[in-house]
């Protein structure tokens, strides 16, 4: 086995791209590549440029970093983690966690609002095409 196949980066990409609620022929059309090709790197057929995978974190709206050192379990993690600061009490700890779970909250919804436009002006152009 490769070193390539070792970092599953084909994988990770799948999973960050379905969290994101992203289709593939969304992701290949702003990676301006055929669905066939960008299903080629998801299933780790082809080896990926260094390049590629930038843009791809583009598309994502991530950090590089995030896609290669992405887990199942990271991703748990950081959910679960949010979800401990539900718990209401008055300590000034409690304030800034719940501050900070709202701000990450905002940030979420915003992330979601940009993919949402990206999509919709996607299919405009597909129903443009015909």
């Amino acid at each position: 086995m490769s070193a390539y196949e070792k970092l599953k980066i084909g994988n990770k990409i799948r999973k960050i791209r379905e969290l994101k609620g992203l289709t593939r022929e969304y992701v290949a059309d702003e990676l301006n590549i055929s669905p066939r090709s960008y299903a080629d790197i998801e299933n780790e057929t082809v080896n990926i440029t260094l390049r590629r995978l930038v843009d791809i974190a583009t598309v994502f709206n991530c950090e590089l970093e995030e896609i290669l050192s992405f887990t199942s379990h990271k991703f748990f993690n950081f959910y679960v983690s949010e979800n401990k600061g539900t718990n209401i009490n008055h300590t000034e700890n409690s304030v800034v966690n719940e501050l900070t779970i709202i701000e990450k909250i905002e940030n979420s919804k915003n992330e979601t609002i940009k993919i949402l436009e990206n999509q919709v002006a996607y299919l405009q152009k597909q129903l443009d095409k015909k």
